[in-house]
C-alpha cells in the first residue's frame, strides 16, 4: 500500500506532463486559429488528450516543445 505522502509525491513529479489547456487557449498562446491547433494535433506536432467525445485538451509540454522546434528552424 502507498501512503498519502507517497501519492502526493508521485502526483507532484508528474504535474508538468499533466497540465493541459483547451484548444482555444492553445490557439491564443500560439497566436493562431483553433483549426490550426487541430491540424498540428493531426500531424502529431502537438499532443492532444481526449476527455470524452467532445473534450480535447492540449498539453502545455507539447506546446513548449513545438515552440522550441520552431525557434530552432532557420528562416
Amino acid at each position: 500500500m502507498t501512503t498519502d505522502e507517497e501519492t502526493r509525491f508521485n502526483l507532484a513529479a508528474n504535474i508538468d506532463a499533466a497540465q493541459v489547456v483547451k484548444r482555444q487557449t492553445a490557439a491564443k498562446l500560439l497566436d493562431c486559429h483553433p483549426s490550426f491547433i487541430d491540424s498540428l494535433c493531426n500531424r502529431k506536432e502537438l499532443e492532444a488528450v481526449h476527455l470524452g467525445t467532445h473534450a480535447k485538451r492540449i498539453t502545455l509540454r507539447s506546446i513548449n516543445e513545438y515552440l522550441s522546434r520552431c525557434a530552432g528552424t532557420p528562416r
